[in-house]
């Protein structure tokens, strides 16, 4: 649990790094909160976005986004369980 002015949060996972301070949040699978430049900057997005593979039209749970040095690679996946 933590407290996020005032609110409190429950997070399924946290990330921390410094200089500048930051931490990332997931919660509950819900959404993606991060807190950057010692708490001035907060931004946050769903943490699952629903996909439709472009070629089959096949239903995904989620979107993902794989980001390397000179390219990005983009596709939909879900979990095997």
């Amino acid at each position: 649990m933590n407290r996020i002015s005032g609110l409190v949060v429950f997070a399924a996972f946290r990330a921390v790094g410094q200089e500048p301070g930051w931490l990332l949040e997931i919660s509950n699978g819900d959404e993606i909160l991060l807190v950057s430049d010692y708490g001035s900057t907060r931004s946050s997005m769903p943490c699952v976005e629903p996909c439709t593979d472009s070629i089959s039209g096949e239903e995904f749970e989620v979107s993902v986004t794989i980001k390397q040095t000179n390219r990005k690679l983009q596709g939909c996946g879900r979990a095997l369980y």
